[in-house]
Order: structure tokens, then C-alpha cells, then sequence
């Protein structure tokens, strides 16, 4: 069994497509459908049940799954930690990590998941700078990531970005999903929206919007696959703030709706309690948030703030 068997069979169960994943990890269907038989064949477990309509994972197989998720988690520690015991000997001290790196960073996750990983790193290994820069996700800056020592963590609704992956294989990028949330439209409980099982994109842009600085990508990302995405006019802001607190009191006071993730901070259960409810889009939007870097190129640095990161999302 190969470490890279364990890291394809994740992807699988992930993307709950074959298809998905081979494009998503850069290799052929077939070479993706025989490194998983060769994994069932060597353990003597069926991992999925083939269909006319795709794969299913077996129950057997979700238990696979989650012993793999703890192997290739303590497998990025051993990486981790056969670099610290090159740089000290001793080991115990904190190891000797020098170079810079770049962060390109989405507004929405900055300020409570990302910041704080770099400066826990950058007290940790003074010698070393990481440097965050807010940046949402475009390409010009998966241009950047490829020409520099860069690494972006950013926010994207599945889809609007997925449909490069295969241009982006070219260019050697990497991606690896950290989450994967429902965007909701957060309404008062004492407009008529509240009691609607869903709202489509359409209608959701017939109503004045407050909305935190740090949604609007998300904002003009959904107002790109609605039907009035010609019409720049038609997103009714009624207010665009840094400060949270005022985007949730013009909100729960009716004045407003906006958009937010259902688990992201563990939001539905704060709203709640404001008097405003989560609905889901109509159209079933998902929010992903991905690591995105060179395959090639890897440096102590750039992996150690990598597994600091996928502890803070965990």
C-alpha cells in the first residue's frame, strides 16, 4: 500500500466521483480506477459499489476512511518532523526554519483563521517571514502564485473556479480543499422570506443587501450566475460595512437581508439568537475553501505553515 493510493481513495470519497477527482489531482480516469482496484484487491475490502449512475462508498469503506484521513494527517507530521530533526539534531528545540513566503489570503477567512496561524509561525521561526496579503481569487493571482515563493488559502462558490482546474494542471497548481460549507441567506424572522424553504439568486438580488466588506467577492460572485448579471445596477446595497455587528442589526431589524455560511464561525446558531434565520439558495450554493500552490518546490516553511493551517480549519 502507497501512501499515494491512500490520497486518491480520499479524493474519491470527496468528490463522490471519479471523474471529479482524477481532474481535481491531475491524472487520467483509468490511471485513478486502477490504483483504487489495486487498494481493494491488497486490503480485501470493496471500498465502492460501481453504478450505472457513478460510485458508492461502502460502509466499510467510510471507516477506511476515516483510519486514511489520520494517516495522511500523521504522515504531513512526519514530513514536518524528519525537517526539524535536519535542521537540529537535538530535536526538542524548535528547529532552525529560515526563507520567506507569501500568502495570498481571501477577506472572508483573514482575520480569524489565517492571521493568527501566521503569527503564531512568524514568533515561532523568527528567522523565517511569512508575509499574509489580502487577495480574493483571480488569474492574475494564480499567475502570481506560479512565478513567486506564494500560496493562496481562498474562499470560492464551487464552480466558479473549478472549470480551470484543467488549464491550471498546466501551470503545475495544486489544490486541496479545507471545507466545504452551504451559503445561506440570512433574512429577520419577521420578514415573509422566513418562512420560504429556499430563495433563488433572483430573487435574492430583489432586496436591499447589507453585507460585510468582506463578502462582497462572494456577492458579485453569485451575481455573475444570476440572470441579471449584465446589469450592475441591480445589487441593492443598502449598506457595506467592516463592522459586523451593524450588517446583523440592519438584518435582524428587517431593513436588509445578506448572505452567509451556514457553519462557517458557527454562524446559524449565533443568528438565531438575533432574531434572524438561514435560508439556503434555491440553486443549493456551496462556499469551498482551498489551499492553492506549485506541485513542485515544497520548502520546510511553506509545509510547516501548511499543517498549522489544516489544524485551524480542523
Amino acid at each position: 500500500m502507497r501512501i499515494e493510493q491512500l490520497w486518491y481513495f480520499k479524493e474519491v470519497v470527496e468528490s463522490k466521483s471519479i471523474s471529479k477527482a482524477a481532474n481535481k489531482i491531475f491524472i487520467t480516469q483509468q490511471a485513478l480506477s486502477q490504483a483504487l482496484y489495486n487498494l481493494e484487491t491488497e486490503i480485501g475490502v470493496q471500498l465502492f459499489i460501481r453504478t450505472p449512475k457513478g460510485i458508492e462508498v461502502t460502509q466499510k469503506g467510510l471507516i477506511f476512511y476515516e483510519a486514511t484521513l489520520k494517516v495522511l494527517q500523521n504522515f504531513g507530521d512526519l514530513k514536518t518532523i524528519c525537517w526539524k530533526m535536519e535542521n537540529d539534531t537535538t530535536y526538542e528545540k524548535t528547529p532552525i526554519i529560515t526563507g520567506s513566503l507569501n500568502v495570498y489570503c481571501s477577506s472572508m477567512i483573514l482575520d480569524h483563521f489565517v492571521a493568527p496561524v501566521v503569527f503564531h509561525c512568524n514568533m515561532l521561526y523568527p528567522k523565517a517571514e511569512i508575509n499574509l496579503i489580502e487577495k480574493n481569487i483571480n488569474a492574475d493571482i494564480l499567475t502570481e502564485i506560479c512565478q513567486t515563493n506564494s500560496i493562496g488559502i481562498f474562499c470560492y462558490i464551487t464552480g466558479e473556479y473549478t472549470k480551470n482546474v484543467n488549464s491550471d494542471s498546466e501551470k503545475n497548481i495544486w489544490y486541496e480543499r479545507l471545507f466545504l460549507d452551504d451559503l445561506c441567506i440570512g433574512v429577520s424572522l419577521q420578514s415573509s422570506l422566513s418562512k420560504k424553504k429556499h430563495i433563488s439568486n433572483e430573487e435574492f438580488f430583489q432586496y436591499p443587501l447589507a453585507i460585510s466588506a468582506n463578502n462582497l467577492f462572494t456577492i458579485n460572485q453569485l451575481h455573475r450566475k444570476s440572470q441579471l448579471h449584465d446589469d450592475s445596477s441591480s445589487i441593492k446595497i443598502r449598506l457595506m460595512t467592516t463592522k459586523w455587528q451593524a450588517v446583523i442589526q440592519l438584518v435582524s431589524e428587517n431593513q436588509a437581508i445578506t448572505v452567509l455560511p451556514r457553519q462557517l464561525l458557527n454562524l446559524e446558531e449565533r443568528m438565531n439568537k438575533k432574531g434572524i434565520i438561514l435560508i439556503p439558495f434555491k440553486e443549493k450554493y456551496q462556499l469551498a475553501c482551498s489551499i492553492i500552490k506549485t506541485q513542485n518546490n515544497i520548502n520546510p516553511l511553506e509545509n510547516i505553515f501548511i499543517q498549522e493551517i489544516r489544524r485551524n480549519f480542523n
